[in-house]
């Protein structure tokens, strides 16, 4: 169940958001897709860059701390945590925002 909730909140912060998001930024709808796809596969590896060598501490838990994989993983092994939860809601809040 807790991996259902994890999808939808990933849904709801990820593409739709971040896309209407810079959609809302730019007066071309290509610039905000490409805008949009790289800013998704940025944050989905981000994690990825805190395993690197010579990545230090603090930059290895800033990229943890905004890495969507993390806080969906979380999901996956049934944990909801508030932590993620507040992420998720917190990314689509500001989207929305704009």
């Amino acid at each position: 169940m807790s991996g259902y909730i994890g999808f939808v909140l990933l849904g709801m912060g990820l593409p739709g958001r971040s896309a209407s998001f810079f959609s809302a930024l730019t007066q071309n709808q290509i610039v905000a897709a490409l805008i949009t796809i790289s800013r998704i596969a940025c944050l989905l590896v981000c994690r990825l860059c805190a395993g690197l060598p010579g990545f230090g501490c603090a930059a290895a838990r800033c990229s943890a701390t905004w890495s969507f994989s993390q806080h969906f993983g979380d999901f996956i092994r049934g944990l909801v945590r508030t932590e993620a939860v507040a992420f998720y809601l917190a990314v689509t809040a500001i989207c929305l925002d704009a």
